[in-house]
């Protein structure tokens, strides 16, 4: 018997305090749980504790008693037993079924920041009597804000001493991590006034569609303030010959030096034919100056490197959205490049990806991407999923991934990155390969991109070497 009792407690189990998990802490119930359906929206709940059944033991014994010691006290506090039960059972329904509620939070934050929530509380009898005769009290609050990859709520529940005809209530997340996360609903609990029995109201914040519309808060990575002294580093980074290159549109001022030619496209000055080469190809062709100021340069993350661990790759991805940043600050619009490509069919996309929204190239979509990216393992990409690294341009190309081994043998764990520049030749292949090649890795100051001349396929070069996204801002 109490083998089958043991089993029957541990089947409707719910946790009955605070648990720390991954996402924050989760809250429950120990108790048995009989749930059911009010509305499409809203679903109810009654969690029987122990205490309860107890009570309801006492009843038949009490009249045992009453019967054969003919006794009426008995039978009076049998019958208060009785009435205790059912007020324990129906005040805390009327409760949570004349509360509604309404939650207003913001639509997106920092890494590392805390996001503050506003649920409003208000009664659906608003009667002064009524309300005065049967109050509201101690109703425990809980919204269930959950992270793209968690399971638990990031919100600890909260306590409202008192609901009038309409109150507020504000809580404040912890310090949350990149990510998106979704308001599932909201979740009201009362045992009010007896304690016996808790019944709980869950309002699912979901619509009939099939896309999932729920409230997000998206929380982008870190981002520092970069000057942008290091560029000067990248002017003769990219390994183009002179001759045909492709057009994009620079903001900075045209010097006298000449980059190349390109095709003429409408807007172009007929000042600018180079007449000896169109005669040549058979179209016309213009001069491409080289471009006073910064150079530009576009961003790769490769989302399959030899990433050490989290810190590692939440360093990196902050980098990233500090450098993108800056590119458009500069006045150029830099590409977002990532290993393997998120813009290929949804069946080949990674999980982080099925709630991205469809937004156009720019700074916006940068920040949504890196704020879902999450390390893949490595394998063999198809060809659907390779990324276009943009052969013909001439800007620069930027990657941050980790810093290699000096030596491929030694148990020595790495969790800084590098940021380095590599050539438009580049193959994801051939990069993890280099991980551990000293020669892949040739400081700036030793010069020139690896095998820039020579027959190898380069690598790139190590602008600098970064461990804490403080450093960022000197470079």
């Amino acid at each position: 018997m109490q083998t089958l009792l043991k089993g029957f407690w541990s089947k409707y189990q719910f946790r009955s305090k605070f648990v720390a998990t991954p996402e924050g802490e989760e809250w429950g119930l120990k108790a048995l749980r009989i749930g059911f359906r009010d509305s499409p929206n809203t679903k109810i709940a009654l969690y029987l504790e122990q205490r309860i059944f107890i009570a309801a033991l006492l009843v038949p014994l009490l009249y045992l008693f009453a019967g054969e010691t003919t006794n009426q006290w008995f039978y009076l506090i049998a019958a208060g037993v009785i009435s205790a039960i059912v007020l324990g059972l129906t005040m805390p329904l009327l409760q949570v079924m004349d509360v509604k509620t309404l939650c207003s939070l913001p639509t997106n934050s920092m890494a590392g920041d805390s996001v503050l929530l506003k649920i409003t509380l208000e009664r659906r009898a608003h009667n002064k009597l009524f309300s005065l005769f049967f109050p509201i009290k101690w109703l425990l609050v809980r919204a269930n804000l959950v992270a793209n990859n968690g399971k638990s709520s990031v919100l600890k529940p909260m306590l409202v001493e008192h609901v009038g005809v309409e109150s507020w209530v504000f809580a404040a997340t912890s310090p949350l991590r990149r990510g998106v996360y979704k308001l599932h609903g909201i979740e009201i609990y009362s045992c009010f006034p007896l304690g016996l029995a808790w019944w709980s109201r869950t309002f699912e914040l979901r619509t009939e569609s099939e896309e999932d519309d729920r409230p997000t808060i998206v929380v982008y990575p870190k981002m520092v303030q970069i000057e942008g002294n290091f560029l000067y580093k990248i002017r003769s980074a990219t390994d183009s010959p002179m001759g045909l290159i492709a057009s994009r549109k620079s903001t900075n001022v045209v010097s006298s030096s000449v980059r190349g030619v390109r095709e003429f496209v409408h807007g172009d000055s007929p000042r600018l034919v180079h007449w000896a080469s169109s005669a040549r190809v058979g179209r016309l062709l213009v001069r491409e100056f080289e471009a006073e100021g910064l150079p530009g340069y576009d961003i790769l993350l490769n989302l399959r490197a030899n990433w050490v661990n989290r810190e590692q790759f939440e360093l990196a991805v902050s980098i990233v959205h500090s450098l993108m940043n800056l590119g458009f600050k500069l006045g150029g619009a830099p590409d977002l490049l990532v290993v393997p490509t998120l813009d290929g069919e949804n069946k080949y996309l990674p999980y982080f990806m099925k709630d991205m929204p469809n937004l156009p190239a720019g700074l916006n979509r940068a920040g949504h991407l890196l704020a879902r990216v999450e390390p893949l393992k490595q394998g063999k990409a198809s060809a659907t999923q390779s990324t276009s690294l943009g052969e013909s341009t001439h800007a620069a190309l930027l990657t941050i991934r980790p810093t290699a081994n000096e030596t491929p043998d030694s148990n020595l764990i790495i969790e800084t990155v590098d940021l380095a520049v590599i050539p438009r030749t580049w193959e994801a292949a051939l990069a993890q390969e280099a991980q551990s090649i000293k020669e892949a890795h040739m400081p700036v100051h030793e010069g020139g991109i690896v095998n820039r001349r020579g027959s190898g396929k380069s690598t790139g070069r190590v602008i600098t070497v970064i461990e804490q996204l403080e450093e960022v801002v000197r470079l």
